[in-house]
């Protein structure tokens, strides 16, 4: 069954609720804001790649966002990394109020969560866990490029995919 696309709107609203809620209530600020901002890897995460309902949780999308998804796609300050299995946590109860779930039967999700975010925090320390778009804007953040220039980041991305290529025809040879 495929699940409907979540339109970006009905996305922020669920995040704009949770940075509301009190679940989201006494957490720092991070990056500039709220780390309950922090949650809109979450919803991401629970629509495009999870059940495609940013409030459904489970013990297996913990383990899969905090062992894999995010280490591979999300590029986070230090703070924001130290802050985000906390926002976790807090999203996950504010999820299960929202679906009127009591504490007993997300227990084990919450058990996850400690579970998995000694994993979380080192593999998001390990740059050759970072999928390739993730890869690349590292590359263009260590090269000073402004990710707002689009000539550039198009200059930079073209020089690499021509050393690519050389580099592959290289091997022909």
């Amino acid at each position: 069954v495929e699940e409907p696309e979540v339109p970006d709107e009905a996305r922020a609203e669920v995040v704009d609720d949770f940075v509301a809620s009190p679940e989201a209530a006494g957490l720092p600020e991070v990056g500039g804001g709220p780390a309950a901002e922090l949650a809109r890897w979450l919803v991401d995460f629970a629509c495009d790649y999870g059940a495609g309902d940013p409030l459904r949780w489970s013990p297996i999308a913990v383990e899969i966002v905090l062992a894999d998804w995010l280490p591979r796609k999300a590029i986070l300050e230090p703070a924001e990394v130290e802050a985000l299995p906390e926002v976790l946590r807090r999203f996950v109860r504010y999820a299960a109020r929202r679906k009127g779930l009591a504490d007993d039967v997300i227990a084990e999700t919450f058990e996850s969560v400690d579970r998995f975010a000694p994993d979380f925090v080192s593999g998001m320390a390990e740059d050759e866990r970072a999928g390739p778009a993730k890869q690349l804007v590292l590359e263009l953040r260590v090269a000073g490029i402004d990710l707002t220039d689009d000539a550039a980041v198009q200059r930079c991305i073209g020089a690499r995919n021509a050393e690519l290529t050389r580099g592959r025809d290289d091997v022909r040879r």
